[in-house]
C-alpha cells in the first residue's frame, strides 16, 4: 500500500479541501459539511475526510475551526471559486471599417417573369367588408 503525502485528485478529501479554500480557508465543521453536501454522520466525516487531511498536514484545527495550511494552499493551487481582482485596461476608441460601395455583383438578380404573373396586384382584396388594393394600408374603426 502506498502512502500519499497529499490527497489524490478527485477523491472526497481533495474535493473537501478545495471547498474549504472556497469558503475562505477557514470554517467550522457544520459549515464545511454543508458546503460539500455531506450526507453522512459527523463521525464518518471526521474519520474519512478530516483525519486524512490532518495526517497529510493539509488542514489543521484551530479553536474549533478547520483551517487550510500553507501546504494545503500550495497543493490546491489557485482557487476557482474565489473572487480575484484584475486591473483592466481602459477601452480605446471603437473602430468601424468604412462600408464598401454597393456592387451589382452582390445584389439579387432580376429574374424572368412570365407575362401576366403580376396581375394579381391589380385585383383588390377583401378586408372584412372593405375592398383593399394590393399593399394598401387599411384603417379600422
Amino acid at each position: 500500500m502506498s502512502i500519499y503525502r497529499v490527497p489524490r485528485a478527485g477523491t472526497r478529501p481533495d474535493i473537501a479541501v478545495r471547498k474549504l479554500l472556497q469558503l475562505g480557508g477557514r470554517a467550522d465543521l457544520n459549515d464545511w459539511m454543508r458546503a460539500i453536501g455531506w450526507s453522512g454522520t459527523i463521525t464518518s466525516f471526521e474519520r474519512d475526510i478530516v483525519n486524512s487531511l490532518t495526517r497529510c498536514h493539509v488542514v489543521r484545527i484551530e479553536a474549533g475551526q478547520y483551517v487550510v495550511t500553507q501546504r494545503g494552499r500550495d497543493y490546491a493551487g489557485p482557487v476557482v471559486g474565489a473572487a480575484t481582482s484584475t486591473a483592466g485596461q481602459v477601452a480605446g476608441p471603437r473602430h468601424a471599417p468604412s462600408k464598401a460601395p454597393l456592387s451589382a455583383r452582390h445584389m439579387a438578380r432580376a429574374s424572368l417573369v412570365r407575362e401576366g404573373a403580376l396581375e394579381y396586384a391589380q385585383i383588390p382584396s377583401r378586408y372584412g367588408s372593405q375592398r383593399v388594393a394590393h399593399k394598401a394600408k387599411v384603417r379600422t374603426a
